[in-house]
């Protein structure tokens, strides 16, 4: 059942730009890949995730964006197996603060929700908690169209009255049409 969210979020994600710009010849970006997540609060890792993500120029350096990613741990105890994801849904801004060559770095200010889960043996945990993710990064072009991009995030969750702390590094590689 992952891979086929996964499977159908990738889609949207390169389908969707195509009909925006053939619509308003605004520029998109789009861009997906790995994701590593570590849980301050629970010392805890999510060595497995992903992160997708299209963002559509408003000027020259200032762009919205909408993101997608998932995180995914395995802990295994003598008793038990406990499986944890992360899913986060994200909008926000995106400012490239600095651009030389073929070096771009940016920052950017998402907010939105993040859906945890937890099971151990038959017992699941999910919950909803509002997201905010301030983060930045820096944009390396390859060849024409083409980028990788490497990018840190805080997220702060909102849990039961309390704040969660996240941190995120990614990898991704970018598509410019």
């Amino acid at each position: 059942m992952k891979r086929v969210a996964s499977l159908l979020c990738l889609m949207s994600v390169l389908v969707i730009p195509r009909a925006v710009i053939a619509a308003d010849g605004v520029p998109v970006e789009v861009s997906g890949g790995y994701s590593y997540l570590h849980d301050q609060d629970a010392s805890s890792n999510f060595p497995s995730g992903w992160t997708a993500s299209v963002s559509a120029a408003v000027k020259s350096r200032f762009s919205v964006v909408g993101e997608l990613g998932g995180s995914y741990q395995t802990l295994t105890t003598p008793s038990t197996g406990v499986n944890g994801h992360i899913y986060s849904f994200l909008g926000g801004a995106r400012y490239a603060a600095y651009s030389a060559g073929k070096m771009s770095v940016f920052g950017q200010a998402l907010v939105g929700a993040a859906r945890s889960s937890f099971s151990a043996d038959s017992t699941v945990s999910p919950e909803t908690d509002l997201a905010f993710q301030p983060g930045g990064g820096v944009d390396v072009t390859l060849v024409p169209k083409w980028a990788v991009r490497v990018q840190g995030d805080f997220r702060a969750l909102r849990v039961s009255g309390a704040t969660t702390r996240q941190e995120r590094v990614a990898a991704s590689l970018v598509f410019n049409p």
